[in-house]
């Protein structure tokens, strides 16, 4: 049963970001003609950085002699499966701590040792996750066009970038002598085995408000946060100054506000990039293109091009075929500072300058 349910997560992990990077490239063709990242770059960082954050967390749990009950190990593949399938509302690895409610289930004799060590393990995994956010590979930002209340076109970005998980824990068997300090841990058990625990982080979430930094940039916070919270209730129960009941209690609240925390970044935020009449608003550019080049951003407005005042996309183009090896733009930032910039292009190939604009039209 462990072992199936193993290689079912671990299948899911790898299956489904295959899959959500190649519905991002499908999604970005169909709504701007082209993909700004062609590569699945969502797949391979998910996969080495989640394993290197996966042996450092699980060398500190063996340490701490985190042993869980079987019922708590699928819990934990359990949920992380299925907030990983619905990918397209908020996931994220804020919802584990939920797992420790397995121990209520009529029937269950859990004991309670285990208790300060998953609230620990918990902790663990919001500083895993906080670090792969600040540190690891940023997702790629994938910009979507919806129509506001107003009627008017508004820019939202949306984030997937799952990391594969899988820790190793000990659990009563034969193969290792206990570590000489699990005694002070109220851990009894003479040897222990080895049992691998895939689980899926990573975040799945769109910005309608924010842009693609400040709203990444938000997370690690968040889950640092959270982790401070487990390793606090990890100690009140170490020292029996909380019940089992209540220190489980407590974890699922914990887990409950940073998840509904989290999900309120689709909405934190005044909307930042909206159409306009005098310009031409950037919600993406393209990598390794004379846009890329001039250090545009999201959120630039184009407001001429070789002197040419734009305000479409058809304006925009024609002012770059007025000189088609050379572009030069006056753009203003979000900040309202104007800049000037310049850079040579493809001749005859103006659509490859890479900036992604409004399109002409929108598909939800």
């Amino acid at each position: 049963m462990w072992w199936l349910a193993s290689i079912s997560v671990s299948i899911l992990a790898l299956g489904g970001s295959w899959f959500w990077a190649n519905r991002r490239v499908a999604k970005e063709r169909q709504q701007f003609r082209t993909a700004i990242h062609r590569q699945q770059l969502e797949l391979w960082p998910g996969l080495l950085w989640g394993i290197v954050a996966s042996v450092i967390t699980s060398g500190i749990a063996v340490s701490l002699g985190v042993m869980l009950p079987q019922a708590i190990g699928l819990g934990l593949m359990g949920i992380s499966a299925v907030t990983f399938l619905l990918g397209g509302l908020t996931f994220s690895p804020a919802w584990l701590g939920l797992a420790g409610l397995v121990y209520f289930w009529p029937g269950l004799q859990l004991g309670i040792n285990w208790i300060p060590g998953f609230a620990s393990l918990i902790g663990l995994i919001a500083l895993a996750q906080a670090a792969l956010i600040r540190f690891g590979r940023v997702p790629v930002a994938s910009p979507f066009v919806r129509e506001s209340n107003r009627g008017r076109l508004v820019g939202g970005y949306r984030f997937r970038q799952f990391f594969w998980f899988p820790l190793v824990l000990p659990i009563p068997g034969s193969w290792f002598a206990a570590l000489p300090f699990w005694n002070t841990l109220h851990i009894t058990a003479p040897r222990f085995s080895l049992i691998c625990l895939p689980i899926i982080l990573g975040a799945s979430f769109a910005s309608r408000k924010q842009l693609p930094d400040a709203a990444w940039r938000f997370w690690p916070r968040q889950f640092l946060f959270g982790a401070l919270m487990a390793f606090a209730i990890s100690g009140l129960a170490y020292f029996d100054v909380l019940e089992a009941s209540w220190s489980l209690g407590l974890l699922a609240v914990a887990a409950l506000l940073l998840g509904v925390s989290l999900w309120r970044t689709h909405f934190k935020g005044q909307p930042q990039l909206t159409q306009t009449e005098s310009g031409v608003r950037l919600l993406a550019v393209v990598p390794n293109t004379p846009a890329a080049k001039m250090g545009l951003v999201a959120g630039d407005l184009v407001l001429t091009v070789n002197g040419l005042a734009v305000s479409d996309n058809a304006s925009l183009y024609a002012a770059v075929q007025s000189s088609p090896t050379y572009a030069r733009l006056k753009v203003a930032q979000l900040d309202g500072e104007i800049k000037l910039t310049e850079a040579a292009i493809f001749e005859g190939a103006p659509h490859e300058l890479g900036m992604i604009t409004f399109p002409e039209e929108t598909h939800q």
